[in-house]
């Protein structure tokens, strides 16, 4: 506070410039932020990461940084400082420099060459993994020997032929920069770290273009899709004749399991929810011992994966005579998802969508027991792109796939 004596003193009591609390669409805010990795841990956890990355690497000193894209503009700058020397104050450590990079790649593996003053060279992709092509590379250099910085994007996760490309690299005395998508683990980053004796850089710019490649489908893709649902549907009319009071949770899971890979399925898209009863209030509880009493809901959660393509259908069904309540959230439910699979179109955003369904389930009062997203869309995952969300604008494209599973879970 400045005083008339031209003075600065401490405040008398303490000005909150940010009340600490949070409002209705805030928590979503948050949990959005978890959901789309937007979050970020800091302190002691930070510490002791870089702790141990020094530890395993055998490294003096390890910096954990807010994100990939941080860590491969530092790691393009050591390695032109690197390659050329310390440049003067005002020039970037690669200015004037050809850099060999992945032409299948994306804007933020070029971004750090271009500031740092260098000039991108494209080397075109082999067939076999979508990534840098060593022969391309190796003809690279015969054309720019003096070239001493590569940076390697590998695609999706899915490394190239790093030991072929690791040996052309040494041959010429360049330094490498490899990129990862964000579907790579801390423990192969370190692997491709000292297998390439360089800057292994993680990035998810790469995986954010894949992710939107991936939402519209081609007609092959949804007829796969297609091909998993209908065993995972055949699954589910088996199941009709298989349930039946006494039978436990674990006991409709296995079977429903069994006879989908008996039928087809190359595998589970994801392990089989079976609830009854009181646990059915659990959107993504555990299969237990607790056997089916009449009179109880059965839920289901289930898919089939063919041909690497996934499915996911929710179901749930009732042993012996419903009661009122229980028809009358059920035909509820019921209602939502139809309005929502007559209302869904290419076109509308996700949170158009959610919002056709969640608006009945509220106008039935049971709002807050909507607890999650009505859907998300399937492919080589089972969630991916597109998402229908109260917090996701995105638009729904043409050929995309999204799933619509409202629900109503009533403690008990």
């Amino acid at each position: 506070m400045f005083k008339e004596n031209n003075k600065f003193e401490k405040f008398e009591s303490k000005i909150w410039l940010s009340s600490p609390t949070m409002h209705g669409p805030e928590i979503e805010y948050v949990k959005e932020a978890y959901e789309t990795n937007w979050m970020s841990t800091v302190g002691k956890n930070i510490n002791e990461v870089e702790r141990m990355a020094c530890e395993y690497i055998g490294c003096k000193y390890a910096v954990a940084l807010s994100a990939g894209t941080a860590s491969l503009h530092l790691a393009m700058k050591l390695a032109g400082i690197e390659a050329y020397g310390m440049p003067k104050v005002g020039h970037g450590a690669l200015e004037g420099k050809k850099v060999f990079c992945s032409d299948m790649t994306f804007d933020a593996t070029v971004n750090p060459v271009v500031y740092e003053g260098g000039e991108p060279v494209f080397i075109d992709t082999e067939y076999d993994t979508w990534n840098m092509d060593p022969v391309a590379l190796e003809k690279a250099f015969e054309i720019y020997p003096d070239t001493k910085v590569v940076v390697v994007a590998h695609l999706y996760g899915t490394p190239g032929k790093v030991d072929e490309l690791n040996a052309i690299i040494k041959k010429h005395g360049a330094k490498t920069v490899s990129v990862n998508a964000d579907t790579c683990t801390l423990s192969e980053l370190i692997a491709y770290q000292q297998k390439l004796n360089a800057e292994v850089i993680a990035d998810t710019k790469l995986a954010e273009i894949i992710r939107e490649i991936r939402t519209v489908k081609s007609q092959e893709q949804i007829d796969k899709i297609i091909k998993a649902q209908r065993i995972a549907e055949k699954g589910f009319a088996h199941m009709l004749d298989f349930i039946r009071v006494g039978r436990t949770e674990k006991e409709i899971q296995l079977e429903l399991d069994y006879y989908m890979l008996k039928n087809g399925a190359e595998a589970l898209s994801f392990d089989t929810i079976a609830l009854s009863g009181s646990n059915t209030s659990l959107p993504h509880g555990v299969p237990s011992d607790k056997k089916v009493e009449s009179g109880e809901f059965v839920l289901m959660d289930f898919g089939a994966t063919y041909d690497g393509w996934h499915s996911d259908m929710t179901r749930t069904v009732c042993v012996g005579k419903p009661s009122d309540k229980m028809k009358s959230v059920y035909e509820t439910v019921l209602t939502a998802q139809l309005s929502a699979l007559d209302a869904v179109k290419a076109g509308m955003s996700g949170k158009a969508l959610d919002k056709i369904a969640r608006d009945i389930i509220t106008e039935a009062g049971y709002g807050d027991n909507f607890g999650h997203s009505l859907g998300h869309g399937v492919g080589v995952e089972i969630h991916e792109s597109p998402y229908a969300s109260p917090s996701r604008e995105d638009i729904l494209p043409e050929n995309s796939i999204v799933t619509v599973e409202p629900g109503i879970y009533l403690p008990c």
